[in-house]
């Protein structure tokens, strides 16, 4: 009963940062250390530059957007939304640009073939008040949401219940007073740096997250394992599956044991006999 992916590539050789897909849609918000102040904000844009040579291979790819810093006026952050183009499998890096000059470079992103979606889960977060230095509560990010694909799998999953129970005073007989049952998972990304083990134990952080579209609650700390932290290794967290549907949702509904068809997922080997 997968919710997450469950397999992805064992190449310990390489550490691997955040996916893009041609065509798929990320977002991202810029907490500087140091907000900007770049008199002619017209004048930045994004592109997409080869990981090797530094050619921008593709120029322009998103609006960026200011949010302004109330308690420092005329210093903000950067938001921005994309769709990444479609240029040819391989690494690249974001680069924010002002003529030809760099005013900041991401991490490495490895864009690659859709048909590869298994290795990867798409993860949207937000947090109802600012946090880590994201301005979540200015106006107009109200509803902004960061957008990544990331090396973050399903290892397994189990049923977690809840059950209060009570004795009938009159015949001594069992009842049930309470029944609650939880979906849970264990996610596992895959081997990063202590570095990138940060920023998703800081997405974890956050009260709103969605993980290929379904709303997940950590249940457990973000594990790194001990044995390799000098080095590049996996980490593991135990989340609850909220069952909501991603938003703007009408009305929520509870959707962790939905099936195309429950009577057949709980009869053996998935037969339905006909009564006779």
């Amino acid at each position: 009963m997968p919710i997450l992916n469950t397999a992805y590539k064992r190449d310990e050789g390489r550490c691997w940062g955040p996916v893009f897909f041609p065509g798929e849609t990320y977002a991202f918000y810029i907490n500087f250390d140091e907000p900007i102040d770049a008199p002619n904000f017209g004048s930045l844009s994004l592109d997409l530059v080869d990981y090797i040579t530094g050619q921008h291979v593709a120029t322009d790819i998103g609006q960026l957007e200011q949010d302004m810093l109330l308690e420092l006026p005329g210093l903000y952050n950067i938001k921005c939304q994309f769709t990444c183009p479609n240029v040819r499998f391989g690494w690249y890096r974001l680069a924010i640009m002002q003529g030809t000059s760099v005013v900041c470079i991401s991490a490495p992103i490895n864009v690659e073939e859709p048909n590869l979606v298994a290795n990867t889960t798409y993860v949207a977060w937000r947090n109802k008040e600012n946090k880590f230095g994201y301005q979540y509560e200015n106006p107009g990010n109200e509803n902004w949401y960061n957008k990544l694909r990331l090396q973050i799998i399903q290892r397994t999953y189990r049923i977690e219940s809840d059950r209060k129970t009570y004795r009938n005073a009159t015949n001594r007989r069992m009842r049930s007073l309470l029944n609650y049952s939880d979906y849970v998972i264990m996610a596992e990304s895959y081997r990063f740096s202590e570095a990138g083990h940060l920023g998703i134990a800081a997405v974890y952080d956050h009260d709103t997250i969605f993980m290929n579209d379904v709303n997940v609650v950590p249940k457990d700390d973000y594990a790194v394992e001990d044995a390799l932290q000098s080095v590049l290794c996996n980490a593991t967290i135990s989340l609850y599956i909220d069952g909501t549907t991603k938003p703007p949702v009408e009305a929520e509904m509870d959707t962790r044991f939905l099936s195309t068809n429950l009577l057949e997922e709980l009869l053996a080997n998935g037969e339905f006999i006909p009564v006779q």
